[in-house]
């Protein structure tokens, strides 16, 4: 489309309260101002005297930079001085504008409606602006789905009609409702039309606007190279024309992409700062949604106490902003917790209400994670029909970060219940779109490892070797991830035996318990990581099964010792206030005790072995442990 002579908003020459002058420093303000450049604009009008026209614009250029509270100051007092009835109309509108961005959509609902009967007889661009407002009022309410259903034909009209500036911000809100609602071809779409119109305008903070949305998607398929393109444009315009919410936003993307290559520690501290910039300009949802990324650092990290706050916190605030899209992503964090403390009815009551959230709201991302995550935990008998559901809800989105973990968690739940067929096209999948985020790519790779595992059985060995080299990839890359080295280490284990080499399979054991003992040391509360590492306990029998058959004593002893440090640490750091005595904890101590003697007289020549003793021993520790798992998955969240 051509451009025409743009429409800049309320026209100073002729009204009011004009100056006299047209060369004044008032025009180079606005000018500024018209460029949204907001940090020039703002500093330009702080200089000038204090006139209505000076209130009007100072007060939108502070809201450019999300200084709402004395934007909202001057431009009430514009309002108020303001004569004219079209001229406190449009300031009015810029009133309702900043409103909105400040997250105070019913005091906006109210702005609006005073403005557009003024503008409804006979001021037509205006009344097209203050139907985008009430779109954006909506959209920042979080209904996104609306705002795309409506927002095209008022975007049109106003390009036609002049008023380039507002159609491009019409754009931009519509790739921000795109990526919100995991559309990322039709985001990138939509963001690339308004770039290009938000450059032959000179439109700088639209432009930092829509760069980041590319950003966004770029993201969102492991092309980090894309990314920091997008990123980079982003925040160089950003930096140009003010806007600190955005300048949050692009913390928080290079948090993700720190995340994506391991550096957990830089992404929990980028994070932080993006959290510290949206609670101090009062931005709610973002607010909410930085809690849920710390809480996903931390999960990874394995601190599940520290990931459960977050995530709790994360539903208490986008419950006070009425955001479904914060509330399901936190809904979904919990579930993940509840899941590694095994209160697997918990872990599916939380996806399914993330899921019932999602959908009526257009989130597809949270609405196939759900489905997904609650088909992994479900009781046998709803299997079929979640994964069912799941799968239809797969079809209707693209290859993504949110698609790839959904693939993943899926098909390890099939591969359980032995579906094979079934679970091998689903991590398959999975392991290929994460190929470019390598701690994503390990856990899904890892899975299509056991995966390959089992399909041996029916395959011989002729793909032993290839899954030895997938087992190498995986451990080039998860350094830092000690729950997917002991995966991988089960899966070299089982592969040596099956090959004969009983040394390599006892030194893969050794390996995974060296990989548990740095879960267990992980996070800031010892019981809530031994959760983490239960589903593995299995090794430490395995471990000292197979050192006895080959005469290891140092490894059987290692095995034992490994054992016993698990349950004095797991029964020991109880997660209560104020510790009370625990006879069960004084006898296991005393059985630990007598088990480390047992370990030690194994292995003395010519001793025989108490098998009395040993049950006694299994006993008690079974129930300790049955124990202390009620009381961790109930109070996980007080």
């Amino acid at each position: 489309m051509p451009l025409a002579q743009r429409d800049n908003g309320p026209t100073v020459r002729g009204t009011p309260m004009s100056p006299a002058d047209p060369d004044t420093d008032v025009h180079a303000a606005l000018a500024l101002l018209d460029q949204e450049r907001y940090r020039a604009a703002a500093a330009a009008l702080a200089n000038l005297p204090e006139t209505p026209l000076t209130l009007w614009k100072r007060g939108a250029a502070l809201a450019g930079l999300n200084a709402f509270a004395p934007a909202l100051a001057a431009l009430e007092r514009a309002h108020a001085a303001l004569t004219d009835p079209l001229e406190r109309a449009r300031c009015a509108l810029d009133l309702a504008l900043a409103q909105i961005r400040a997250s105070r959509v019913a005091e906006a609902a109210t702005t609006l409606a005073a403005c557009r009967p003024v503008f409804a007889a006979g001021a037509e661009l205006d009344t097209l602006r203050a139907e985008l407002a009430e779109l954006l009022r909506r959209q920042r309410a979080g209904d996104h789905a609306g705002y795309l259903a409506a927002y095209r034909p008022i975007s049109e009209a106003l390009y036609q009609q002049g008023d380039r500036r507002w159609a491009a911000y019409a754009l931009a809100q519509a790739a921000l409702a795109h990526r919100i609602l995991d559309a990322l071809s039709a985001c990138d779409t939509v963001a690339q039309e308004g770039l290009a119109l938000a450059e032959a305008l000179g439109l700088v903070y639209r432009q930092a606007h829509l760069c980041y949305s590319l950003a966004v998607t770029a993201s969102n398929r492991n092309d980090f190279p894309a990314m920091r393109h997008w990123l980079e444009r982003a925040r160089a315009a950003v930096t140009e024309s003010g806007g600190a919410l955005l300048q949050g936003d692009i913390l928080l993307l290079d948090a993700h992409a720190r995340n994506a290559f391991g550096d957990l520690e830089d992404c929990i501290r980028l994070h932080g700062q993006a959290l510290a910039i949206y609670e101090e300009h009062g931005y709610v949802a973002g607010v909410g949604q930085q809690h849920v990324n710390i809480g996903l650092a931390l999960y990874a990290r394995g601190d599940l106490h520290g990931a459960g706050a977050r995530y709790r916190t994360a539903e208490q605030v986008g419950r006070s902003a009425g955001d479904p899209h914060v509330i399901a992503h936190a809904l979904i964090g919990q579930g993940a917790v509840l899941t590694l403390l095994g209160d697997l009815p918990g872990a599916r009551d939380r996806f399914l209400a993330a899921h019932a959230l999602a959908e009526p709201a257009g989130l597809r991302g949270p609405t196939m994670i759900g489905l997904a995550f609650a088909a992994a935990v479900c009781p046998r008998a709803e299997v079929a029909a979640l994964t069912q559901r799941a799968l239809d809800a797969f079809a209707k989105n693209e290859p993504s970060n949110n698609r790839s973990a959904a693939l993943r968690v899926l098909g390890e739940r099939l591969l359980r219940e032995g579906d094979h067929a079934g679970a091998l096209p689903l991590l398959q999948e999975a392991e290929q779109q994460q190929r470019h985020y390598p701690l994503q790519w390990a856990m899904a790779a890892v899975r299509l490892a056991e995966a390959e595992l089992a399909s041996l059985a029916n395959d011989g060995l002729s793909g032993a070797a290839a899954l030895r080299a997938r087992l190498n990839e995986i451990e080039a890359v998860a350094a830092d991830l000690p729950e997917i080295r002991v995966r991988a280490a089960l899966v070299g284990s089982a592969l040596a035996t099956r090959t004969g080499d009983k040394t390599g399979a006892l030194l893969h054991l050794q390996q995974a318990v060296a990989a548990l003992r740095v879960i267990r040391a992980s996070g800031d509360d010892p019981v809530m990581a031994s959760f983490s590492a239960r589903p593995y306990e299995a090794v430490y029998r395995r471990g000292l099964a197979l050192a006895g058959e080959l005469g290891d004593a140092g490894a059987a002893l290692g095995f034992s010792e490994h054992r016993r440090a698990q349950w004095l640490t797991h029964g020991l750091t109880a997660q209560t206030g104020r510790p009370a005595a625990r006879p069960e904890l004084d006898e296991l101590s005393q059985l630990l005790r007598r088990r480390r003697a047992m370990a030690e007289r194994l292995h003395t020549p010519g001793a025989e072995i108490d098998p009395e003793g040993l049950a006694a021993l299994r006993h008690a520790t079974e129930e300790v442990e049955r124990r202390y798992a009620t009381l961790d998955a109930q109070t996980m969240f007080d």
